[in-house]
């Protein structure tokens, strides 16, 4: 006999996406997966008729992409996948490397107040040693690091730059063949300044966190095929 719900308990609720969200995220995905390539003109009337959508919600989604970067637009001409570009990638990774270090002095602030922070740190941690994960394993992991901060405005900022870190790795993840080697690589880093953490050296944390994005930069300068 199945058993009966608990009546004094809240029934969860989850927003359903709009039809601006959904086309968002169906042409960020495309970006992100290199689907729609950098340089590419994206074709309103092949997508909307491929989604079912009318141009209303596509020119909706469209902005979206525009703020995060993704696209190009140029009025009366149409809309372009931003293009990859050296300068882009480093400038991406000096705004991340300073939100990232941000995040850990805010944790070692917020660790004084909040017990479950170590907690969470170990619980990261577990997962990061079984972790199976590909390019979208590194971001979620410094994702979560700028989360754990708790700060809104720290987590919008690396939010804007988040997408744009997906596609690179992507992109470097398809030229590279080693994908098993790096992501065991990244990993065991991930571990590092997990350690570092947990034990209460931010400054060691801070340091491994910069020397990870240096060398995850170099390898996408020396894999990406870059558009400009």
């Amino acid at each position: 006999m199945p058993l009966l719900p608990n009546i004094n308990e809240e029934v969860p609720f989850t927003k359903p996406k709009s039809v601006v969200e959904t086309v968002a995220d169906y042409l960020r995905e495309s970006i992100v997966n290199g689907i729609l390539k950098p340089g590419e003109k994206i074709s309103n009337t092949e997508t909307c008729e491929k989604l079912g959508v009318s141009s209303i919600p596509f020119r909706e989604a469209l902005r979206i992409l525009e703020k995060e970067e993704l696209i190009i637009a140029y009025p009366g001409r149409g809309s372009w996948v931003a293009g990859a570009s050296q300068k882009d990638l480093e400038e991406t990774f000096e705004i991340r490397e300073m939100l990232e270090t941000f995040a850990v002095d805010l944790i070692e602030r917020g660790e004084k107040a909040d017990s479950d922070i170590k907690m969470k740190l170990k619980s990261i941690a577990i997962d990061e040693e079984t972790a199976l994960t590909g390019p979208e394993g590194c971001v979620s992991f410094h994702d979560f690091l700028v989360q754990l901060a708790g700060n809104t405005k720290l987590s919008y900022a690396y939010y804007m730059t988040f997408n744009n870190i997906r596609r690179y790795q992507r992109l470097a993840y398809r030229i590279r063949q080693e994908e098993g080697l790096l992501v065991k690589e990244h990993v065991k880093e991930h571990l590092e300044i997990l350690e570092a953490l947990i034990t209460g050296d931010y400054k060691e944390a801070k340091l491994l966190i910069k020397a990870h994005l240096e060398k995850l930069q170099d390898m996408l300068l020396e894999q990406v095929e870059f558009s400009d």
